[in-house]
C-alpha cells in the first residue's frame, strides 16, 4: 500500500512538473499556424537586429516584435544535418545524416531514418496542414519530405519559392505548418545584375564572383587552402556581393510576412539560418570546413501573437525549435526530442551547451564561457572568438563530456540514393 502512494505521488508530481514546464505568462498560441522560414548561410552579423546595419530591413522589422535570441546555434556547419537537426531535434551523430566524411569513417545515412517522427509529421498528425517550398537540392528527398503533405523544390530559384508559399498562405485556412527554405544567400552570389565587378586572385587562379557557378566557388576554396589567402580588398569585394544577395533574400522573406498579416494574431512565425559563410575571418571562405563562430552562430527569432518583444542572452540552438513550437502550438511529442522549450516559453529550460557536428572528426561544444573543439583529431579550447583561452577545469569537463562519443550506425544505403545523393552534389557544384 505504501509502495502504491509513494509511485502516485511520484506521478502527480511529475505530471505536475509537465504543466508547469510551460510558463503560461509567455503566451502559446494552441492551434496556432505555424510559419517557419530559412536563409541558408546567411551570417548572424549580417541580419541587422543582431549587428546593426540596413541589409535585412524586414527581419529586423520581424525581430523588433519577436523573441530574439542573441546567442542561437546551428547544429552544424551546412545544410543537410543541420535541418535534419531542426526536423528531428537530434543531435548530427545521433540521425547521421551526412553530406560526406573521411572515407576511413563509419557509413552515414543519405536519407533521414524514416525511425524519427519528424515535425512535419507530428503537426500533420494533429490536424496541420505541411507544406515545404525549398530551394535547396541538397534537401530534394533524401527523407526531408517525411510528414509533408506536399514538398516542392527548385533549384536555387528563391523567386519562384516565394510565388509558391504565396500562393500556399493566401489560398489556406489552417491550421497549416508551412516550411519556406530560401537558397540565399548562398553561394554563387550571381542575383544582383548591376553589382560591380569582382574578381578574386590568389597565386595565379582567378574567380569571378559575380559570374562563377558554384563548383568553381568550392574549387577556387580548396586553392586557397592550399596557396594563401585572399587580399582584403579581395574579400571586401566577395562580401560585398554576399551582402547584396542578402538584401535580395530579406526582400523575398518580405513578402512572405506580408502575406501573413492579417493572421498575425493566429500565426507563429520562426526566423533562422540553417548555417553562416566565411569571408577569410579565419582564412578560408564559405562553409562546411570548420567549427568557427561565423558558421554555426546563426540568427533565431522567434514571433508569437501576444508575446512581449524580448532578446535572450541564453544558449539557444536549432535543436530545440522542435519542442518549443509543440509546447506553443498545445501538441504533444514523439519520445527521443533532445532540444529543451526555449525560454520565455518554459520556467525549466537550462541549456549550457550546445554542439555541433559535421561529422565525427569535426565537432564542438559551445558554452557562453568558452568553446571546444575537435577538428580531425586535434582539440582546441578558445573564447566565442575563436582564440586561444585558458578556461577552468570544471568547464573543459563539461564541454569534453558534452562531446562523448556516440556509436550509432547509419542504415544501409541503396545504391539509387548514394547515386542520387552524388548526382546533387555535382549539380550543386560541391564536386
Amino acid at each position: 500500500m505504501k509502495a502504491q502512494i509513494i509511485i502516485s505521488l511520484l506521478l502527480i508530481a511529475s505530471f505536475s512538473y509537465l504543466i508547469h514546464s510551460i510558463n503560461e505568462d509567455a503566451t502559446p498560441c494552441p492551434g496556432c499556424n505555424v510559419v517557419v522560414i530559412v536563409t541558408d548561410s546567411m551570417r548572424r552579423d549580417s541580419v541587422g537586429a543582431y549587428a546593426g546595419g540596413s541589409l535585412t530591413p524586414n527581419i529586423d522589422e520581424l525581430a523588433a516584435r519577436s523573441i530574439l535570441y542573441e546567442n542561437s546555434y546551428s547544429q552544424a556547419s551546412y545544410t543537410r544535418p543541420s535541418i535534419a537537426t531542426l526536423f528531428t531535434s537530434v543531435n548530427p551523430l545521433d540521425h547521421r545524416t551526412f553530406m560526406s566524411q573521411p572515407a576511413d569513417l563509419e557509413p552515414f545515412n543519405i536519407n533521414l531514418p524514416q525511425r524519427f517522427v519528424t515535425l512535419a509529421e507530428t503537426f500533420s498528425e494533429n490536424g496541420y496542414l505541411t507544406e515545404a517550398f525549398v530551394s535547396n537540392m541538397m534537401l530534394d528527398g533524401f527523407g526531408y519530405r517525411q510528414g509533408f503533405k506536399k514538398y516542392s523544390v527548385t533549384d536555387h530559384n528563391d523567386t519562384k519559392v516565394t510565388r509558391r508559399a504565396l500562393r500556399f498562405l493566401s489560398e489556406t485556412e489552417g491550421p497549416f505548418f508551412a516550411y519556406v527554405h530560401f537558397m540565399d544567400p548562398h553561394l554563387p552570389y550571381t542575383g544582383y545584375e548591376n553589382g560591380a565587378p569582382c574578381t578574386v586572385e590568389v597565386a595565379g587562379r582567378s574567380l569571378d564572383v559575380r559570374r562563377s557557378e558554384a563548383q568553381q566557388y568550392f574549387k577556387f576554396k580548396q586553392h586557397l587552402r592550399e596557396n594563401g589567402r585572399a587580399t582584403p580588398e579581395d574579400i571586401a569585394c566577395m562580401r560585398k556581393a554576399y551582402e547584396e544577395e542578402v538584401s535580395i533574400v530579406d526582400a523575398k522573406v518580405g513578402e512572405v510576412l506580408s502575406a501573413i498579416k492579417g493572421r498575425d494574431d493566429k500565426t507563429i512565425v520562426v526566423f533562422i539560418s540553417d548555417h553562416g559563410s566565411e569571408f577569410a575571418d579565419h582564412g578560408l571562405i564559405h562553409f562546411g570546413h570548420s567549427m568557427y563562430e561565423e558558421l554555426i552562430r546563426v540568427p533565431i527569432i522567434i514571433g508569437v501573437p501576444g508575446a512581449k518583444p524580448a532578446r535572450h542572452k541564453g544558449i539557444a540552438r536549432i535543436l530545440d525549435l522542435y519542442p518549443t513550437l509543440l509546447a506553443l502550438t498545445g501538441i504533444t511529442g514523439p519520445q527521443g526530442l533532445q532540444g529543451q522549450i526555449l525560454p520565455p516559453y518554459s520556467e525549466n529550460s537550462d541549456v549550457q551547451i550546445s554542439v555541433s557536428e559535421n561529422h565525427p572528426l569535426l565537432r564542438a561544444a559551445v558554452s557562453l564561457e568558452g568553446k571546444y573543439i575537435l577538428h580531425f583529431g586535434t582539440p582546441k579550447f578558445t573564447d566565442l572568438a575563436d582564440r586561444p583561452a585558458e578556461l577552468s577545469e570544471p568547464l573543459k569537463q563539461q564541454l569534453i563530456a558534452a562531446l562523448e562519443t556516440k556509436d550509432n550506425k547509419a542504415e544501409p544505403a541503396k545504391k539509387e540514393d548514394a547515386e542520387k545523393l552524388s548526382e546533387k552534389l555535382l549539380q550543386a557544384g560541391y564536386i
